[in-house]
């Protein structure tokens, strides 16, 4: 009797202990089961957060080249802006120095072209002459009164004339002395190269536009 019941404690312990493996196993599996469940879950959020970093990287990218570029292109334009306007500038100030030197060496030339201008200004003017003051080049300097005399005869004596020496022209005042017309060679020059400078800064794109164009 004594041993029936030790063989039914041992039966029953070892059937405990083969639930409790079977349960350990099962808890073990399930573990292992949740855990590669993690892992992979990770993985994948891991990836698509790669994936979402590397798509922002790439974009961010984009966006900083464009700005550069733009940048760039910027710069560039007005870098050309400043070449083509002092290209065009150094053709004014090349053809003034050029007038000035011809004009310096005939004198004819330079009493035409001041007759011209003090008439011009006259019709400027729009108001009856009070003074004129006559503003002569190098090559009139030496002849203050042949000039003024022809001056005078121009205006037909209606005008108080007086003669200087600086450039080539004329300072036409009205009676009253309040208004007046600075007739000069070097501010028609001034107004000339006003309606050509566009022109030719155009002129210097080479027409057909291009990558900086305008």
């Amino acid at each position: 009797m004594q041993r029936l019941l030790l063989g039914d404690v041992s039966k029953i312990k070892e059937a405990a202990l083969e639930e409790a493996r079977r349960k350990a196993e099962a808890i073990i599996s399930s573990a292992r089961k949740e855990a590669e469940e993690i892992i992979n879950k990770v993985r994948v959020e891991a990836g698509r957060e790669a994936k979402e970093i590397i798509a922002k990287a790439e974009r961010d990218g984009i966006e900083e080249a464009r700005r550069i570029e733009s940048r760039a292109l910027r710069e560039a334009k007005l870098m050309l802006s400043k070449v083509k306007a002092e290209l065009v500038e150094g053709a004014f100030s090349r053809a003034w120095n050029l007038i000035v030197s011809s004009l310096k060496k005939d004198p004819e030339l330079s009493l035409r072209i001041l007759e011209d201008l003090i008439v011009q200004g006259v019709k400027e003017l729009e108001e009856d002459v009070g003074l004129v003051e006559v503003l002569l080049n190098e090559g009139l300097a030496g002849r203050r009164g042949e000039v003024k005399k022809k001056i005078n005869e121009l205006l037909g004596g209606r005008a108080e004339v007086k003669v200087s020496e600086r450039g080539l022209g004329a300072i036409i005042y009205a009676s009253d002395g309040r208004v007046y017309v600075e007739a000069t060679l070097e501010g028609r020059f001034e107004r000339v190269k006003r309606e050509l400078r566009p022109l030719f800064l155009k002129g210097l794109t080479g027409g057909g536009g291009g990558l900086f164009k305008g």
